[in-house]
Formats: C-alpha cells, structure tokens, sequence
C-alpha cells in the first residue's frame, strides 16, 4: 500500500467505500472527498498538483473519471492512454478522461481506474515493459505449483485487471498477458484462453521499476 490520504465522507455510499483506495494512490497521499456516487480528490507528487473526480456509477450510465496534472509528458499519457484515459495536453500539463467513448468499466472498474490514474500522476511510476523472465517466472510456477496459479488466476478481479492487459506471447493455444495495477504497484501475468478471455494460470509480482 502507498500513501495515507485524508478522507473526508459526506455520506454512506459506494464513494465512501472507494475513498480509501483512492487516497492510499499517491505515495504521499491523497486529500479525498466522497459524497454518494462522486469522489473528488487533489493531491501533488512527480507532475505537480493532480485532481481527481470520480463518478462511480458504470460508464455506461454516466460514471467517469477525470484527471488533470500541473505538468506531464508523452510517457505519462502513453500511460493513461493504456488505461483507457483520453489525454489532453494542455500546456505544460494534460488532462484525462474516462467514460463511455473510450471504455466500459463498471462502478467497481471505475474506482480501480481512478485509483490507478491518480498512482501514475501523482507516483510519477515507471514500469518496465513485462520481460521474457516475467513469463518464464509464470512458467516455473505453472510447472512448480500448477494449483497455486490456478488458484491466482481464479482469484483475480480477472474480467477487469486484464481487459487492458497486453499480449506478450502465446504459450500453445493460450495468450500470455501482463496488466499493471499502479495504485498497488503490482504486475498481474496470466495465461488465459483466447476464446474466453478468463485466465488460466496467474500470478502476481511487485512491479519492476526501471
């Protein structure tokens, strides 16, 4: 876990509940306000001040998440891009935004996202492209412990970690993939069947910065 944020709840709801997730993104915290379905938060790290809004409703209904930095650069929006953000550059800095035109998350989807935003703005969090000894560790556990990927893959928050997860190879008929999750900064890579895009095997390891 990162940072310690301040939060301040304004009523019970699924905001309140999120809060947290969101404040703990920034290595340094963040200031957060939940009030219903919308989360607000502000905080300053590598790029300079970073806000935050969050509407936790499905992005199909209306939910969102909205980013803006004092300073950014092309590596930043590549990153945000990934996560299904639209950047902006303005000026110096670039906001983001996600909803329905760029992705379809749900409300639990849309916390993650806005988490993992505000972990790249604010973290400044650089993570090298997975390696080929990423995929040989997952192969190893494959063979070593064949129950225990089955169970991670079982375990994961499959359906939306790896929707923006990114092919590396293919393993027989099955597709080795790799998703960061910047807000927890760990690294999910999975060998999941093509045809239904569930996970096979998976495992889980802390992000290899470079």
């Amino acid at each position: 876990m990162r940072g310690a944020g301040k939060v301040v709840a304004l009523s019970d709801g699924p905001a309140a509940l999120a809060a947290p997730l969101l404040a703990a993104a920034s290595k340094d915290g963040l200031g957060v306000v939940a009030f219903g379905d919308a989360l607000w938060a502000s905080g300053s790290g590598a790029y300079g001040p970073v806000r935050v809004a969050a509407d936790l409703r499905p992005t199909e209904g209306g939910g969102s998440v909205s980013i803006s930095t004092e300073r950014g650069d092309d590596e930043l929006a590549r990153e945000l891009d990934a996560l299904g953000f639209r950047v902006v550059r303005e000026g110096r800095g670039l906001s983001a935004r996600l909803d329905a035109e760029t992705s379809s998350a749900d409300a639990r989807d849309i916390a993650t996202l806005a988490a993992d935003g505000a972990a790249l703005a604010t973290g400044g969090l650089r993570s090298a492209s997975p390696s080929s000894e990423g995929l040989e560790r997952l192969l190893a556990d494959v063979k070593s412990s064949p129950a225990k990927a089955e169970k991670a893959a079982a375990a994961l928050d499959g359906r939306s970690t790896l929707s923006r997860a990114r092919t590396v190879a293919w393993v027989g008929e099955l597709e080795a993939v790799a998703a960061d999750i910047p807000s927890r900064g760990e690294r999910v890579l999975a060998l999941r069947d093509p045809a239904t895009g569930l996970p096979k095997y998976a495992r889980v390891e802390p992000i290899r910065t470079r």
